[in-house]
């Protein structure tokens, strides 16, 4: 519980401070303060600890709560008084609160007369206080009864007069007139808690789980809660619920969600919803249909599809209650902002996660029947087909299911898929799923819906889609050779890709193929050499070394995503939400040095839902964040990357290069090169040259070194100067004058070789080139170059060494440039398309990478900028509030 009260106090330090030193003040200065917020901002608990930080031995506190709605309302409030008289002061106060009793019994039977009650109360605790501070809070004021709201003010204000710090805790304006409301225009200061910022609610669900939190944990958990995102009570119940519930993942000691898909629960929305709710009982959740069910049913339903207002009061009868008493839950729920009415009627609820709260009673079959019901009504049982329906019958045509009968399912769903997506794809694709599992596999209409359906499956759907699909229709499918863009054809060349796709990710077995997919070598070779067929007759041997020489660049890191769409005649971005998409960021961020978000990446990689972990994908991806790890100097976190990379992808130019740095950096010299010697040898044997530059030129740097190792050196030459001969590229060429420049202390060749990697060869080997020269010439400039590469790659060990080199050589260490880019192209062009409207899904679609990566780029915009939601972002980049050097690249990047 302590744990849970520490959290809920992150962000609050200054209304902390300001509690505390009106409760010193109590005795000399009465005070009145407001404590105002919606449920779980944390009020209560920053009242106690005020109150066990900043409170005396000799203070007299009094606590009351006015209770669950529908008590005896002042009566309760009195027996707190009279039990803190006798807990606080002992058998000296019996007198006191007889008196109390008394006057409590007089007005039961003459009448209520609240106020003289109250004026009792607050004499005896003035009495027994005596010369004692006095510190009094009401904690959920706005559950006071109207009627005794007068009261109870008296009671308030005639302690403050009396020296006490009165503190009242409640909602302000909410839920209409309350006592927190109407002291709130005279109290010595009002404390309104605001929600939490993206940054401080990452910090409370660390400090909930014990360690950090993954980027992509706290979007979806702030997405689900909607309006209450920033609160820091419905946040650690989603987050300790999901816990609990064994719904998170732990990758690298960092927290993320196991299925983005998994709704994010809000465990106490029932019972905190009764305490805000009016003139309902605590008895209302066990009714069948109560304002808390009517609010979580009206969530699943306008997350299925857009719901107006009609809409849902002609479900009415379908519910089992009336229209007015419908229409005035509907009332209550906007009133406190949970429910807001939008151009045209539609409704929009502001808590995503309470569809998750719906009754137990309202089951799947029942919510299908409202759906049907909805659509029935909007067409009146029928569909001529003529025009294109509207979205939203289409959205509850899908929900509904079995539930709607099917000629008018099946017109409606077919009506959604003729413009083959158009601005709706994702709606398009749902639609085809659901036809082409109902369809039979001898019907007319299916060879024009596979049209439709397999380019919408490759650039907007998942590899499972497809090779169930395929696995179902194509043995029924005729083969036609006249027509090689025939529906069958079409199906198998996709179901191929989507074969290819799951053996990259260990999902399916490299020799579990058939006559519509080729088992993918673990270095792609098999894209290589379609690449090369492809391009040699199509273009020529100019762009066919070209296109082969940034294929090759792309599969040395496993980035197969890129790979595709290099492809001649391949379908561009395909399975946007596949894991290659995240791997094809990580290794972006990679290169360009923004180590934190390729870690993250990596992180996430292994938490996608079906991950397995047994690909070539993960080998190349579990490599890269070994290697950052062991440059950041973290080298039990990179022997941990490296431990979780399996038997069977041990093969790999990549792997090998990042088992060889580890033994390096553990001090182990000898052993890195021989082990470098021994995997270089076995790659190149099996034609695994793909990225056999990187480790044949860390064996030979690290060869270079030993005494022993001249022969591996030689050997190591030899193989970089054959592979520029065999499959000469930028990297090999690059590699090879590196080689020959450490070998023979070359410094020209090496100068040569940093110059062919100057543009984009990737910031750690120029900084490693960099690094060299400057050993070698002492020059002041190469010192300059290597700080420059080092930025951004939160190496602290790199920077260490800068120094140290600089502090031998007599140079001086650069200062961090104040004008050095707080962002890249890449992020001033996802922050215009923020300001310009769009969410995550249209931001991924258009930069073809997936949402998690967008999530991760702008987790990484937030910090930079300082802005703590999109709309601060949006306002900020329109208003000129970005910071100067932010602000300055916009020209050059637009």
């Amino acid at each position: 519980m302590s744990s849970r009260r520490g959290a809920l106090l992150i962000g609050r330090e200054e209304e902390l401070e300001q509690l505390g030193a009106a409760l010193r003040a109590a005795g000399r200065q009465g005070q009145l303060l407001v404590v105002g917020g919606c449920f779980g901002t944390g009020k209560t608990a920053l009242v106690e600890t005020a109150l066990r930080t900043a409170s005396t031995d000799n203070q007299l506190v009094i606590r009351l709560w006015p209770g669950a709605r529908g008590s005896a309302g002042i009566d309760v409030l009195l027996d707190q008084v009279c039990d803190t008289l006798i807990k606080e002061t002992g058998t000296g106060s019996r007198a006191l609160v007889m008196a109390v009793r008394r006057r409590q019994t007089q007005a039961a039977r003459e009448g209520r007369q609240n106020l003289p009650l109250m004026l009792e109360a607050l004499s005896a605790l003035v009495q027994a206080a005596g010369t004692r501070p006095m510190a009094v809070v009401l904690d959920d004021a706005h559950l006071v009864k109207d009627e005794d709201q007068g009261a109870v003010s008296g009671l308030l204000q005639g302690l403050r007069s009396a020296g006490a710090c009165v503190v009242i805790c409640g909602a302000m304006g909410a839920v209409g007139p309350s006592v927190a409301t109407g002291l709130g225009v005279m109290a010595d200061r009002v404390l309104r808690l605001p929600p939490l910022s993206r940054e401080q609610s990452a910090a409370l669900i660390a400090r909930r789980l014990g360690m950090p939190a993954a980027d992509d944990l706290v979007a979806a958990v702030r997405r689900g809660l909607g309006m209450v995102a920033g609160f820091p009570g419905p946040l650690l119940d989603a987050v300790g619920s999901l816990q609990d519930h064994d719904r998170l993942v732990v990758v690298d000691g960092r927290a993320y969600l196991g299925d983005p898909a998994t709704p994010i629960p809000m465990p106490r929305f029932r019972t905190e919803l009764l305490k805000w709710l009016p003139d309902v009982d605590s008895h209302a959740s066990d009714r069948d249909l109560w304002p808390g069910a009517v609010l979580a049913l009206l969530t699943r339903l306008t997350a299925a599809g857009e719901t107006t207002v009609d809409d849902f009061l002609n479900l009415a009868r379908e519910l089992g209650t009336t229209t007015d008493r419908l229409g005035r839950d509907l009332d209550t729920l906007a009133g406190l902002g949970l429910v807001a009415v939008a151009d045209g009627g539609r409704l929009t609820c502001a808590i995503p996660a309470i569809a998750a709260e719906l009754p137990a009673h309202h089951t799947e079959i029942r919510l299908a029947r409202l759906h049907a019901r909805l659509v029935l009504d909007a067409t009146r049982g029928a569909w001529e087909g003529v025009r294109l329906p509207a979205p939203r019958l289409i959205d509850h045509a899908l929900a509904a299911g079995p539930e709607l009968p099917a000629p008018l399912r099946t017109g409606l769903l077919l009506a959604a898929t003729r413009e083959g997506g158009g601005r709706q794809p994702h709606r398009a694709l749902r639609a085809c799923r659901v036809l082409l599992q109902t369809l039979p596999p001898d019907d007319t209409r299916l060879p024009q819906l596979l049209a439709t359906a397999v380019p919408l499956m490759l650039r907007h759907g998942s590899p499972a889609d497809l090779l169930a699909l395929g696995d179902r229709l194509l043995p029924h499918l005729a083969e036609s050779t006249s027509e090689p863009h025939s529906a069958r054809a079409l199906l198998a060349s996709a179901r191929a890709l989507a074969a290819a796709h799951d053996q990259w990710l260990g999902t399916r077995a490299a020799a579990d193929h058939d006559s519509w997919a080729a088992p993918v070598p673990a270095d792609g070779i098999g894209l290589l050499r379609r690449a090369l067929g492809r391009a040699r007759t199509e273009h020529g041997d100019g762009p066919r070394s070209a296109l082969l020489e940034r294929l090759r660049e792309a599969l040395a890191l496993g980035d197969l995503a890129s790979a595709w769409e290099m492809l001649p005649e391949e379908h561009g971005t395909v399975f946007p939400e596949s894991p290659v998409h995240i791997h094809q960021s990580l290794v972006r961020e990679y290169l360009t040095g923004s180590w934190a978000t390729a870690l993250a990446l990596a992180g996430s990689l292994e938490a996608t839902p079906g991950a397995t972990g047994h690909g070539p994908l993960y080998a190349y991806s579990r490599s890269l964040a070994a290697e950052i790890c062991r440059r950041q100097g973290e080298n039990a976190r990179a022997q941990a990357w490296l431990d979780r990379v399996t038997d069977g992808a041990g093969r790999l130019p990549l792997l090998s290069w990042a088992r060889m740095g580890l033994l390096y950096s553990r001090g182990d010299t000898a052993g890195a090169w021989r082990q470098g010697r021994r995997d270089c040898q076995a790659l190149w044997r099996g034609g695994l040259t793909a990225g056999l530059e990187r480790p044949l030129l860390r064996l030979l740097s690290y060869a270079v070194r030993d005494t022993e190792g001249a022969a591996a050196v030689r050997g190591a030459l030899e193989l970089l100067e054959e592979l520029d001969r065999a499959a000469p590229s930028r990297l090999t060429r690059a590699g090879t004058l590196l080689g020959r420049g450490i070998a023979a202390d070359d410094v020209d060749s090496a100068m040569e070789g940093f110059g062919v990697l100057a543009d984009d060869g990737g910031r750690q080997l120029s900084f490693s080139t960099a690094v060299w020269l400057l050993r070698r010439t002492r020059e002041q400039k190469w010192l300059q170059e290597a700080w420059r590469q080092s930025e951004g790659m939160s190496s602290r060990p790199a920077r260490e060494a800068l120094v140290r080199l600089a502090g031998d050589f007599g140079l001086t260490v650069p200062q961090p440039r104040d004008e050095r880019p707080l962002l890249g192209r890449l992020d001033l062009r996802i922050i215009e398309m923020v300001v310009a409207g769009q969410t995550n899904r249209q931001i991924a679609a258009t930069l073809r990478r997936s949402e998690k990566s967008v999530e991760a780029y702008l987790a990484k915009i937030f910090k930079l900028t300082g802005c703590r939601s999109r709309v601060e972002l949006a306002t900020a980049r329109l208003g000129g509030g970005l910071s100067r050097t932010a602000a300055s690249q916009w020209h050059s990047a637009t």
